[in-house]
């Protein structure tokens, strides 16, 4: 019979949240974690999730794939590239972008996009980085119906606009020599390794990104962090090389949707 990790993993799991029940009501020390660190060995012959086998892009390829995809002629998928690469958003929660969901933040003036993800830390205020100011609002400004930032033909039942310019995404990024290892979701990663190596603290970085703060105080009591310290790191963090001694090109207005 094969070892059944997945079961010590679920209790570990039940653990830690219980011990975060406890300390939400008082019975135990805020600052004791007993199951901090701790985790379940797993066995040689686990096999591999798709998260364990997606790697991240570098900075410089994330450029190539935006200006390939402008070179293209394709300038929905080359803005919503761009937009992820400045914000760590996933491709749907882009792709469902709309000009209503630009605003701006009445106590610092600060312009931001409401990013509406799959988890209730998805559901968040993103500052617009100031390399996204011009895109976005060009892409305001020929906004079509719905109001929406990102141009799409996707016809399904779930509501889902990403479709076909994820395909369109996987064409581009095999064609520049990228395994199934590389995704669009490679890009979020690539953000989030960018804010980690610049030093930001990990509370920022989690109510930017989209990820659950992983500690009581943070996470529980905490809060999310000022809108003015959200812009100031992702400006400072999130920046992409210059290749072939210039500085990425705005994108092309967009022409209509095309086909996946």
């Amino acid at each position: 019979m094969p070892p059944r990790w997945g079961g010590n993993w679920r209790k570990l799991s039940e653990l830690r949240n219980y011990w975060r029940y406890l300390q939400s009501r008082q019975v135990v020390p805020e600052e004791r974690l007993p199951f901090a660190g701790r985790r379940v060995r797993d066995p040689v012959n686990r096999r591999k999730t798709k998260e364990d086998l997606r790697r991240r892009f570098r900075p410089e390829d994330v450029v190539r794939l935006w200006r390939e995809a402008e070179q293209r002629d394709d300038p929905e998928l080359a803005l919503t590239i761009k937009i992820a690469a400045y914000s760590g958003a996933r491709i749907e929660g882009v792709a469902q972008l709309r000009t209503t969901d630009i605003r701006t933040d009445p106590d610092t003036k600060i312009r931001y996009m409401r990013m509406a993800d799959k988890t209730a830390a998805g559901d968040r205020f993103v500052p617009v980085h100031p390399h996204l100011t011009k895109l976005i609002d060009a892409a305001m400004k020929r906004a079509g119906r719905g109001g929406y930032l990102i141009q799409s033909d996707a016809q399904n039942k779930y509501g889902e606009r990403s479709q076909p310019i994820g395909k369109r995404f996987g064409r581009l990024k095999t064609a520049l020599g990228f395994d199934g290892r590389f995704v669009f979701h490679s890009i979020r990663k690539t953000v989030a390794a960018l804010f980690q190596d610049a030093g930001c603290e990990e509370g920022v970085a989690a109510d930017i990104i989209g990820h659950n703060k992983p500690t009581m105080t943070y996470g529980l009591y905490g809060g999310e962090t000022r809108m003015d310290l959200r812009a100031t790191w992702l400006a400072k963090a999130v920046q992409y090389p210059i290749i072939g001694g210039r500085r990425p090109r705005p994108a092309r207005t967009a022409a209509p949707p095309r086909q996946a």
